[in-house]
């Protein structure tokens, strides 16, 4: 929301102005003097002494109060720039943040980017039942638990009504499937008070990978797909775009996230089961492999 100029950009104005008209009057009353008493001029040293004091006074008022003005228009700018970019609901950044980053990661070096749009599911069923505010609760808890499932590097947005985007840099499919469990288990553990009511909610997770060769728009509508998917096979589930179709995908073995955040030396082998396509043909199932560091003697089990 944009806010009426600072109160330092007024002062400097009203600086400026008060700055000016002493000067025009100190100069036109010097003017008055010496058209009125033409042989007064040498006896009127004094005049011309403290009206080149005014005059320097006056000139650097006038370039203070300048400055002050800039500044104060500077930072509405930046501000205006800042409400343009950023959700007011839950201070995440918005669709406009999503896209320009989107086409960074598509025109930009040769990384796996992957794009995961995450849905609250039944989140229509919390504001019918509880009011809208319970909602905009509910909004601001799961952009708060979203914070703290992504890394520095990663954009995390919301997209849209109860829909988030994360555009994520991960080396393999199986690093991605990892990231979208533990954000969809964590989101199904949180707890949002509102009033005497606690609510849960759960999620629906589609992802897709960026290519050079795809336009920023089909890599949204890719996850999209995968997301529809998802929420279609029941909801609180993962599902992905491979650029040709969409399938549901889970892990039958996890690492529990406390182990992959302290022990760093575990050999973790989950099997990753791959639906068919939407299409029906069948894929492969395949085993993908992950290897992490420990130093403790913590079992896994």
């Amino acid at each position: 929301m944009m806010r009426e100029p600072g109160r330092a950009s007024q002062l400097g104005n009203w600086a400026m102005h008060l700055t000016t008209s002493g000067v025009i009057a100190w100069m036109g009353l010097a003017l008055i003097l010496v058209s009125h008493h033409p042989k007064c001029v040498e006896d009127l040293g004094w005049l011309w002494y403290y009206t080149g004091i005014f005059g320097l006074t006056a000139g650097v008022g006038l370039s203070e109060a300048q400055r002050r003005r800039e500044l104060g228009q500077r930072a509405l700018l930046e501000e205006c720039v800042r409400d343009a970019l950023t959700d007011p609901l839950t201070g995440l950044g918005n669709r406009r943040v999503l896209h320009t980053e989107l086409e960074r990661a598509v025109t930009g070096p040769s990384e796996a980017y992957w794009l995961l749009l995450i849905d609250i599911d039944n989140f229509k069923d919390v504001n019918d039942t509880h009011g809208h505010q319970a909602g905009d609760q509910v909004l601001r808890t799961v952009s708060d638990t979203l914070r703290n499932c992504v890394r520095s590097s990663d954009v995390l947005t919301r997209f849209g009504g109860e829909e988030f985007a994360i555009l994520a840099r991960h080396s393999s499919f199986a690093s991605v499937l990892r990231h979208a469990g533990q954000i969809r288990h964590r989101i199904a553990a949180t707890r949002c008070r509102h009033c005497n009511v606690v609510l849960r909610v759960t999620c629906s997770i589609g992802f897709s990978r960026a290519e050079a060769s795809l336009p920023a728009t089909a890599l949204v509508e890719q996850a999209d797909q995968a997301l529809y998917l998802a929420k279609g096979a029941g909801r609180n589930r993962c599902a992905w775009h491979d650029g040709t179709g969409t399938a549901l995908v889970h892990a039958t073995a996890r690492i529990p996230d406390l182990v992959a955040q302290t022990c760093p030396s575990i050999t973790d082998r989950p099997q990753v089961s791959i639906g068919d396509r939407i299409d029906g043909t069948a894929r492969d199932p395949f085993e993908s492999l992950q290897r992490v560091e420990c130093s403790s003697t913590a079992g896994v089990s």
